[in-house]
């Protein structure tokens, strides 16, 4: 190597040692594994019975939990779509809908956020991200919408300048 090259082949090579690497998108993580048992004399399809709390913390740390003994129906996926895209408690998007599944009996969080949060649960265990937003997009669209039935209230009160906030739901 001659002598004027040097100098820009070193330089070269700073900056692509000195370069930011950006990881994977973060989508959250489910923290527990998912067990429990089938319960087949459920009708109108069987529904699983979750043994332990089952948790997911979504990218914006929110945690979404499944309490232990909860019964789910698995993914709502029309029968005739099965030998398709699989059965309703078949495939990587099952822990997604265990989550999903709870939200949307409880109705806790807002429809918005359940099925954003169903996205997530795909996405971080490699759901392809078609068929992630494919599958937010039915539920989003043939899911009940609801609201939320508890609101909460924020109560502040002042005594000699020192102000308390206290919040309880209505």
């Amino acid at each position: 190597m001659n002598m004027p090259t040097q100098p820009l082949f070193l330089a070269i090579l700073l900056t692509l040692n000195s370069m930011t690497v950006y990881s994977e998108e973060f989508f959250g993580e489910f923290l527990d594994p998912l067990e429990g048992t089938f319960i087949t004399e459920a009708n109108p399809r069987p529904v699983f019975r979750i043994a332990q709390d089952f948790r997911f913390k979504d990218p914006n740390g929110l945690l979404w939990m499944t309490p232990k003994n909860t019964d789910v129906d698995g993914a709502s996926i029309p029968q005739f779509f099965w030998s398709i895209i699989g059965g309703p408690f078949e495939g990587q998007y099952i822990n997604a809908s265990v989550i999903h599944d709870h939200y949307c009996e409880t109705k806790e969080r807002m429809p918005h956020d359940t099925h954003r949060t169903f996205y997530y649960g795909m996405r971080g265990v490699d759901v392809s991200k078609w068929r992630a937003i494919l599958n937010q997009l039915a539920v989003s669209r043939f899911v009940p919408s609801w609201r939320l039935e508890n609101r909460m209230v924020l109560d502040t009160s002042c005594i000699s300048q020192s102000c308390y906030s206290t919040s309880s739901f209505e």
